[in-house]
């Protein structure tokens, strides 16, 4: 019985462990600033380290506080409205897992934000095939969600309007096709 409650712990530790090439953004888009709530995996650390591999021999916290802020500046680009934003603050909480960290980083800008231009290479300096899932949530309750990875790493809300765009020429063709086909089997009969 205690091998079995060990083996269940085991697996149930693999199977939640949070895959080291993936990571969460959510973009929270109010007035005039951004809340970005940031899931990281436990490689961040890496990441970091290999940006700035002086931190190799520090044990400074106030050292790879610092970093962590350079990385995220330099791995997290916002244009809102053609204006660049930069960090106002960052805070660590809790994220869903103990794998992990999770970070609150706000961004503000002058102007009520209307058009966002996003680059998120977050991690693309480790793996590869790194994959970062966005999410943005509108304060009009719009939500529009993406994955960057190396290569398209860059996305905004005019491509979201695109898509958007798309899809109401593409339902519009449909429906104009039913309209055709319908008006020719009248004059058949």
């Amino acid at each position: 019985m205690r091998n079995l409650l060990f083996l269940f712990l085991l697996i149930n530790s693999l199977v939640s462990a949070h895959d080291p090439n993936i990571a969460y953004f959510e973009f929270n888009v109010n007035d005039g600033q951004i809340v970005l709530k940031a899931d990281f995996p436990w490689t961040l650390r890496n990441a970091i380290l290999k940006d700035f591999p002086e931190l190799q021999n520090s044990n400074s916290q106030g050292d790879f506080d610092e970093a962590l802020f350079k990385y995220l500046e330099e791995n997290i680009s916002i244009t809102a409205d053609g204006e660049l934003l930069t960090i106002f603050d960052v805070m660590e909480f809790p994220g869903n897992h103990s794998h992990g960290a999770a970070f609150e980083i706000i961004y503000k800008s002058k102007q009520t934000i209307e058009q966002l231009s996003i680059i998120n290479s977050c991690m693309f300096n480790l793996y590869p095939n790194q994959k970062n899932y966005n999410t943005l949530i509108f304060d009009s309750g719009e939500i529009f969600e993406t994955m960057t990875e190396i290569g398209n790493a860059e996305f905004s809300t005019a491509s979201a309007n695109r898509n958007y765009l798309y899809y109401i020429l593409i339902f519009g063709i449909i429906v104009s096709g039913f309209i055709l086909i319908y008006f020719y089997a009248l004059k058949r009969k």
